[in-house]
C-alpha cells in the first residue's frame, strides 16, 4: 500500500511541476523571460542552459532582445529557439537576436 501511495505522490508531484511550467508559459500582458529557462543550446558540445549564454531583456512589452555574450554562438541560439515548442521566430541581426510578439488585446466590457 505504502508503495502505490508514493507512486501516486511523484506522479502527483511530476504533473504539478509541468502543469507550473506550462502555465507561466501564458503571456498575460508583460513578457516573461522565464519561458526561456528550459532552452538549451549546443555550446562546444555542451547543452548549456540559454540564460547562461546570452542577456535577455525585454524591449516594452512588444519584443525581447537576446545578446549573446560569444556571438559565435548566435546561431545555435536561433536553432534552439527554433526547435523549441514555443513557436517563436527569432531574428539574428549581427549577432543580436530579437523576437517580437503581437500585441495583446484587453476586452472592453460591454
Amino acid at each position: 500500500m505504502d508503495d502505490i501511495l508514493k507512486e501516486c505522490q511523484d506522479k502527483m508531484q511530476k504533473a504539478l511541476k509541468s502543469f507550473t511550467v506550462e502555465i507561466s508559459k501564458i503571456r498575460g500582458g508583460a513578457i516573461n523571460k522565464s519561458i526561456f529557462d528550459d532552452i538549451k543550446v549546443d555550446y562546444y558540445g555542451a547543452q548549456t542552459p540559454l540564460n547562461q549564454l546570452c542577456n535577455i531583456n525585454t524591449n516594452e512589452a512588444s519584443s525581447i532582445i537576446l545578446s549573446p555574450y560569444d556571438v559565435s554562438v548566435a546561431d545555435e541560439i536561433v536553432k534552439a529557439i527554433q526547435k523549441s515548442d514555443l513557436g517563436f521566430n527569432p531574428n539574428n541581426d549581427d549577432g543580436v537576436i530579437i523576437i517580437n510578439f503581437p500585441p495583446t488585446y484587453k476586452r472592453k466590457k460591454r
